[in-house]
């Protein structure tokens, strides 16, 4: 049994680093077109490209917390070999 446990931190851990690694680079994502934007809106470039583009990686981070949320939910299960059946 605890070697199970062992495995489902593992697992558990290697979901929460990619939730982090994802994250950290949507975030530098949006700072760079933030930044670029902020530069070039003052030489008439259109705001709503930049709210555009800055969104996207906000989107992209809700979806990988979610996505990892669910997946953490089917580790707690043990469900951990799920999608080798399909």
């Amino acid at each position: 049994m605890p070697q199970k446990n062992t495995n489902n931190d593992k697992n558990k851990c290697s979901v929460i680093l990619i939730v982090i690694c994802v994250t950290f680079f949507s975030l530098c994502y949006a700072g760079l077109y933030w930044w670029v934007f902020q530069e070039t809106v003052a030489e008439g470039r259109p705001a709503f490209i930049m709210l555009v583009l800055t969104a996207v990686p906000v989107l992209i981070i809700i979806g990988v917390i979610a996505v990892a949320r669910q997946r953490m939910q089917e580790i707690d299960k043990g469900e951990l070999d799920e999608a080798k059946k399909y």
